[in-house]
């Protein structure tokens, strides 16, 4: 059964420029947030070819954007630099 599911990212400071979290995807339909996040970067890739290479797996299974994690919620996303 899918469910919705929003994909947040974490915001970052490095090297004199940052960002607050930002919301990547809403209402995105999948199994669970892995499948939502695949979905998500799969989107990206195919609008976006250029950036490619700054989608990464991680360690521990959760994904990144320019080494910015991603998060099911905005909370969860701001604990990081906002």
């Amino acid at each position: 059964m899918s469910k919705t599911f929003d994909v947040w990212m974490e915001g970052y400071a490095a090297s004199g420029d940052s960002a607050d979290a930002t919301l990547l995807a809403s209402g995105v339909e999948a199994d669970d947030f892995a499948a939502a996040v695949e979905i998500v970067v799969e989107k990206h890739k195919l609008e976006h070819p250029t950036e490619v290479d700054y989608w990464g797996k991680r360690n521990d299974g959760s994904w990144a954007f320019y080494a910015c994690r991603l998060f099911q919620t905005e909370a969860e996303a701001r604990k990081s630099f906002g």
